[in-house]
C-alpha cells in the first residue's frame, strides 16, 4: 500500500470518530446534516492532498507548481465549506426574492435602517388562511425599531388579528431556520438529560435525609424538606414534559428541513400550541405548591451551614436549578391570571405591537407623500440621501468641543 493512501485512509479514520452522528438523532438531525457535509467535502479534499503528494513524488513536480495546486485545493475547500454551511442557506439571502415585496421593504424603510427576515433579508412564506406574507423586522443601531408584514403583492398588512397570526408564524419559524435556536434546543434537552440522572441518583440520599430529620425531632427542617421534596418532583415533571415538547419540535423540524423551511403554515403553529397546551396544563395546578417549596429552598440553603445533615450529594445543584424558577416567575403568574398555558411562539405581545403600531404611522406618512404625487422612487431616494448626509456627518472632523462645522 502507497505510505500516502495509508495516511489517507487514517485521516479518514480520525474524521470518521470526530463527525460520528450525535444522539438523539432526531434533535440533532441538523447538526449531523452538517457533519456529514463538512465529512465529506474536508475528506474529500484530504484525499485530492495525497493523491497530489503521490503524483509530485512520481514525476518529481517542482516545488512552485507544488505549492500552486495546494492553494488551489485550500482556495477549493474553503469556498465548498462556505457555500454548503452558509451561502447555500435560504436564511443566508439578502432579500426577499419578490420584487413587489423587496421594493415595499425599501419603500417603508427609514434613513439608516437595517432590514431583517430571519438571520438576514429574507423570511419564509408564513400562510394564514391560504393567503402568504411576509414579516421583515427594521432595526436602528442593532435595535429593534419597526416591523411589518406584507402580502407578496407588497401590500401592508393593517388588521391587528391578522398581524398576530402572521406574528405568530414569524416567532415559529425562527425556532426552526435559525442555527442557534436548533442547537439550543438540543442543549437544553441534554441538560435536562442530566438533570434527570441526577434527581434520580440524588431521591434515595434525600429521603434517608427526612427520616434522619425526623428521628432527631428537626420538626422545622423537616417539614421544609418535605415541601422542598414536593418541589423537586414538580421540578422533574416539568422537565420531562419539556423533553417531550422538544423532541416533538425537533421532529417537526427534520420533517420540514431545519433550516431549509420554506413554507409555515399558521394551521400547523396552532397543532403545536395545542400539543404545548395539553402537555403543560398540569403545570397551573402544581405551580402554587412549587412556589411554596422555593421559600422552603431558601431556608434549607441557609441552614445547611449549621446542619451537616442536610448536605447530602447534589442537593446545592438542584437547589441552585430550582430557585431560577423564580426568573420566570411572571410568565407563570401570567399563565394563571390568564387561566391557561401560554405558548411561546408569541404573536402581537406588547413589545411587538408597540413597534409595529409605530411603523403603521411611518406608513400613513408614506401614503400621504404618494397621495401628494411623489412616486416611490422619489421616497426611496430621499431615504438614501439622508443617509448619505447623516454619513458624511459622523465623517466629518469635529471642532473643539464637539461641534461639527
Amino acid at each position: 500500500m502507497s505510505p500516502f493512501l495509508g495516511s489517507y485512509l487514517f485521516v479518514t479514520l480520525i474524521l470518521v470518530l470526530g463527525f460520528r452522528p450525535r444522539t438523539p438523532f432526531i434533535l440533532h438531525s441538523h447538526m449531523n446534516k452538517l457533519f456529514l457535509k463538512v465529512f465529506i467535502i474536508v475528506d474529500l479534499f484530504i484525499g485530492a492532498s495525497a493523491m497530489l503528494l503521490e503524483i509530485a513524488a512520481r514525476i518529481n513536480m517542482s516545488k512552485n507548481l507544488y505549492t500552486m495546486w495546494m492553494i488551489i485545493i485550500m482556495i477549493l475547500l474553503a469556498v465548498s465549506l462556505l457555500y454548503f454551511l452558509t451561502w447555500s442557506q435560504s436564511f443566508s439571502k439578502k432579500k426577499m426574492d419578490i420584487e413587489a415585496v423587496d421594493r415595499a421593504i425599501e419603500l417603508h424603510k427609514k434613513p439608516n435602517e437595517r432590514a431583517i427576515g430571519i438571520m438576514g433579508g429574507w423570511c419564509p412564506d408564513l400562510v394564514v388562511d391560504g393567503e402568504s406574507f411576509k414579516t421583515i423586522v427594521y432595526a436602528l443601531k442593532n435595535k429593534v425599531v419597526g416591523t411589518l408584514a406584507f402580502n407578496l403583492q407588497g401590500k401592508v398588512v393593517r388588521p391587528a388579528l391578522l398581524m398576530d397570526k402572521i406574528q405568530c408564524c414569524y416567532s415559529f419559524a425562527q425556532e426552526y431556520i435559525n442555527p442557534d435556536c436548533i442547537n439550543r434546543r438540543a442543549s437544553q434537552y441534554n441538560g435536562a438529560v442530566k438533570a434527570r440522572k441526577s434527581w434520580e441518583n440524588m431521591l434515595s440520599n434525600y429521603k434517608h435525609m427526612l427520616s434522619q430529620l425526623q428521628e432527631k425531632s428537626k420538626t422545622e427542617l423537616y417539614e421544609h424538606a418535605k415541601k422542598l421534596q414536593k418541589t423537586f418532583e414538580i421540578y422533574h415533571r416539568y422537565n420531562e414534559t419539556l423533553m417531550d415538547v422538544w423532541m416533538n419540535e425537533a421532529q417537526w423540524g427534520k420533517e420540514h428541513g431545519n433550516t431549509k423551511l420554506q413554507v409555515v403554515e399558521y394551521a400547523e403553529v396552532e397543532k403545536m400550541e395545542k400539543y404545548w397546551k395539553e402537555k403543560m396544563s398540569w403545570w397551573l395546578d402544581e405551580y402554587k405548591e412549587f412556589l411554596v417549596g422555593l421559600d422552603s429552598a431558601k431556608v434549607l440553603l441557609k441552614a445547611m451551614k449549621k446542619e451537616p445533615i442536610l448536605l447530602i450529594p447534589g442537593i446545592r445543584v438542584f437547589i441552585a436549578q430550582v430557585l431560577k424558577f423564580q426568573d420566570t416567575q411572571e410568565m407563570f403568574e401570567a399563565w394563571e391570571k390568564a387561566g391557561e398555558v401560554r405558548y411561546k411562539y408569541s404573536g402581537l405581545n406588547q413589545e411587538v405591537q408597540r413597534v409595529w403600531m409605530s411603523r403603521m404611522d411611518w406608513v400613513m406618512q408614506i401614503e400621504r407623500w404618494l397621495s401628494e404625487g411623489i412616486s416611490e422612487e422619489e421616497i426611496i431616494e430621499m431615504h438614501r440621501n439622508a443617509e448619505n448626509i447623516a454619513n458624511e456627518k459622523k465623517k466629518r472632523p469635529k471642532k473643539a468641543g464637539g461641534i461639527d462645522d
